[in-house]
């Protein structure tokens, strides 16, 4: 036997069958992985991907909503009254004519029609701030001494809450000028500014069907405080449900609600 086969210190040969046993090296021991069970792997994955399915959903559910809230807001807007009857007077609906045509409470009215589109809409509550003024079927006399204690007023309470030099109080002061020039000043179509009492407007708001929501004690003291330290020159009272704030004694705006 060729001894470059044979391990005389081992006892036995490479390939040949001498010696006390015919037997291969033993292999190296690998280090043992954990077994993992696949029904737990599987079922983990299966968790995952409903977790993220049910993330996903809820998700598209919350973006739903919100597209539905918008669309209804968009769909239902808040009216502004007073800018849908100057669009009424600029086209010449009913608002043409003399101070007294066309302005009773009736139903042939343009005020109290779109009062009663207004309830055909359902809203839940109909709010309605108006300045404390008849300018719109007073005669050109009572309206201009009307106008001038008015205003004079609401600019008398703007001199006691802004300085002089405020940039706030110029642009409030030139809104107001517009506002009595045009009271007193401009017939027809371009008469814009046509304020009624809250007596007028309770009347046309009982003919459109709608009833009034008292204003509770808490709006109230948020406007009491909103005023700060010029309140003692402010009068804020509920009246019979309605919410008045004046001057020195003067009620200058009435806001009331409806449903």
């Amino acid at each position: 036997m060729d001894p470059a086969w044979c391990d005389p210190r081992r006892g036995y040969a490479y390939g040949c069958g001498v010696g006390s046993a015919a037997q291969a090296p033993p292999a190296r021991r690998q280090p043992q992985q954990p077994r993992q069970d696949a029904a737990a792997v599987a079922s983990g994955g299966v968790l995952k991907r409903s977790l993220a399915e049910v993330e996903r959903w809820q998700q598209a559910l919350y973006l739903r909503a919100v597209r539905q809230r918008v669309a209804a807001q968009a769909a239902h807007p808040p009216i502004d009254v007073g800018a849908v009857l100057a669009r009424a007077a600029s086209r010449g609906s009913g608002f043409s004519g003399p101070p007294s045509a066309g302005e009773s409470v009736s139903p042939a009215n343009p005020r109290d029609e779109l009062l009663r589109r207004v309830r055909a809409l359902g809203p839940r509550v109909v709010a309605l701030a108006e300045q404390e003024l008849n300018t719109n079927t007073a005669p050109l006399a009572a309206r201009f001494a009307d106008a001038c204690a008015h205003y004079g007023a609401v600019l008398e309470s703007l001199d006691a809450t802004l300085a002089r030099d405020s940039a706030q109080r110029a642009r409030a002061e030139a809104a107001l000028a517009g506002m009595a020039a045009n009271a007193v000043a401009r017939e027809g179509p371009d008469w814009l500014e046509r304020c009624e009492v809250f007596g007028k407007w309770r009347a046309r708001f009982g003919m459109a069907g709608l009833l009034p929501l008292a204003i509770g004690q808490g709006v109230a003291d948020r406007v009491k405080a909103r005023l700060g330290h010029a309140r003692p020159g402010f009068d804020v009272k509920l009246e019979s449900g309605r919410l008045g704030v004046g001057w020195m004694g003067r009620v200058v705006t009435v806001a009331s609600a409806w449903r």
